[in-house]
């Protein structure tokens, strides 16, 4: 079983951070840098379980992505929203399909601990 994480910011920093994370609790990661690029990796990668993304960035930001999924296949991804300043609510977030919304920097500790909720919530 694969449970590849798929991380979309268009601030390289926060991608390898995050990754570098990841990677440290033996999750496996691949980047996007936008809502864009992060759509044709999903459509060419069904092994993508997870997504964190960022809320706010051009070409397409975590909302359209969350979207643009939901027109693509009923069963989404677990997507984990992280913002800096968002026009939308945690509460929001969650009602559009999103997991859950951080805020930046967002608490990573959280966020390994959701996935690997979530991962043993589909081995159930």
């Amino acid at each position: 079983m694969n449970n590849l994480v798929l991380i979309v910011d268009d601030e390289p920093g926060v991608r390898e951070a995050i990754a570098t994370y990841l990677e440290i609790e033996d999750l496996m990661s691949i980047e996007a840098r936008c809502g864009l690029e992060a759509l044709e990796i999903i459509k060419n990668n069904k092994d993508i379980k997870f997504i964190i993304s960022d809320v706010r960035m051009p070409n397409g930001d975590g909302i359209f992505l969350i979207n643009e999924l939901r027109k693509l296949d009923t069963v989404l991804p677990f997507i984990i929203l992280v913002t800096g300043q968002a026009d939308i609510t945690r509460e929001e977030a969650i009602q559009k399909g999103a997991l859950d919304m951080f805020i930046k920097p967002p608490d990573m500790d959280k966020i390994i601990a959701l996935i690997k909720k979530s991962i043993n919530f589909q081995k159930d």
